[in-house]
């Protein structure tokens, strides 16, 4: 069942990339410029914080208002861009109390049992995907003296996929989805 699921997800990556492939034929090659590369600013705004996919949304109307105060505590951590809101409606990526507690209950049973080869598919596509939503670079250190360039810089500078980086989020959303799925199976096998 496991090997259906990833043959669907493969198909569906070859689609896409069948799709866009004379787009992207034409642009790497040097032949147009279709201008899809945005500012490093709009890529700096448009990608997501590590504390986004865990914090709920300021905009929700239950807890909104807890969310805005741990926002205020982790601004007054440091200034930097790192630690400031999210810019847009589409930084709304909390995952989910819920999700995110069937999906640990998931990775505790694939780790036990090793038998579905799906699960480290998707914790790798969660992992890269985390990765290239972050903002594009970090300054690390007591006074920010080491500079790393992070992976969303790298995919912006060769391959401008998106102008909002956060949107991969969705894909992150899908991938903890499926294993909180297959969590939340396995808490019913057991009562």
């Amino acid at each position: 069942n496991g090997l259906k699921i990833l043959g669907a997800f493969l198909l569906g990556v070859f689609l896409v990339v069948a799709a866009y492939r004379p787009l992207g034929t034409e642009y790497l090659s040097g032949k147009s410029d279709l201008s899809l590369k945005t500012s490093t600013n709009d890529l700096i705004m448009d990608t997501a914080r590590p504390w986004d996919y865990i914090i709920p949304s300021v905009n929700n109307p239950l807890i909104g208002g807890y969310s805005e105060k741990i926002y205020a505590f982790v601004r007054n951590i440091n200034s930097n861009y790192w630690f400031s809101l999210p810019t847009s409606r589409e930084s709304d990526i909390f995952l989910g109390f819920v999700p995110l507690s069937l999906f640990l209950v998931s990775l505790v049973v694939a780790l036990k049992k090793r038998s579905n080869i799906l699960v480290p598919v998707l914790v790798f596509i969660i992992i890269f995907m985390f990765a290239a939503s972050l903002p594009p670079d970090i300054y690390l250190g007591k006074n920010s003296e080491v500079h790393k360039v992070l992976l969303s810089y790298r995919l912006h500078e060769k391959l401008p996929m998106f102008r909002s980086y956060v949107r991969l989020a969705e894909f992150i959303l899908l991938s903890v989805l499926i294993l909180a799925a297959f969590g939340l199976k396995s808490v019913f096998q057991k009562f």
